[in-house]
């Protein structure tokens, strides 16, 4: 599994999990330091993920839900990390959590 996607493994942890799937890792950040561009494999992975779920298993995980909207909201942007993506961000997932 790549390192970009491997935020899903903590996902059990409820206070790491959220924060690695929304923001990545130290390493390996959600979003390009110079594009400001979600990564692209990550992306990708979470539109796999989310694809093969059904609405009632999106709809029963808040994680999954965020996440969703999230990817959503990238789709309006072009995948960029936009003032309105923030706010998603700040919103569902605080750094401070």
């Amino acid at each position: 599994m790549s390192k970009k996607v491997a935020g899903f493994l903590f996902c059990r942890n409820p206070r790491y999990g959220p924060l690695s799937v929304f923001y990545g890792q130290s390493n390996t950040p959600l979003f390009g330091y110079d594009t400001g561009a979600i990564d692209p494999e990550a992306g990708a992975a979470y539109t796999r993920l989310l694809s093969a779920k059904s609405e009632s298993e999106l709809a029963s995980s808040k994680v999954l839900t965020d996440l969703k909207g999230l990817m959503d909201l990238l789709g309006r942007t072009g995948g960029k990390r936009t003032r309105a993506v923030e706010d998603y961000l700040s919103q569902k997932v605080p750094v401070g959590s």
